[in-house]
């Protein structure tokens, strides 16, 4: 004798609706009000694209098996580097640098051309 299971109907749920917003309480912790969107499994295979689209605006979303959390999506943290070249405070090298191929310069300036702007500097005061 087999048993049946019954099997619920699934609800056909609207685009607008597949991502819930979480609602703040007050016995959140600071990482659990960072996460602002719920999501299931089912409706993460539906509309993967557009959950991709909210992690690369920067939201996290949080991945729901039967209404447990079982993972986040999170976006990628930029790199201290990358947030100054973003900055424009720094600017990224053009080529790769290969120490074994690098050659130092050369030594500095001779004594000569030193001793020479030394004594323009010394006869330029008053």
């Amino acid at each position: 004798m087999t048993t049946a299971k019954k099997v619920k109907p699934a609800k056909a749920a609207s685009p607008a609706k597949a991502i819930k917003v979480a609602q703040p309480e007050e016995s959140k912790s600071i990482v659990e009000e960072a996460i602002t969107h719920h999501i299931g499994i089912r409706e993460l295979r539906q509309d993967a694209s557009r959950v991709i689209e909210l992690v690369e605006k920067g939201d996290i979303v949080l991945i729901t098996k039967h209404g447990k959390p079982v993972a986040t999506l999170n976006p990628i943290k930029k790199s201290k580097l990358q947030k100054l070249i973003d900055a424009g405070m720094v600017t990224p090298a053009k080529k790769k640098f290969i120490a074994r191929e690098w050659k130092p310069a050369g030594p500095p300036a001779s004594p000569e051309l030193i001793a020479a702007i030394i004594a323009d500097m010394k006869s330029s005061r008053y």
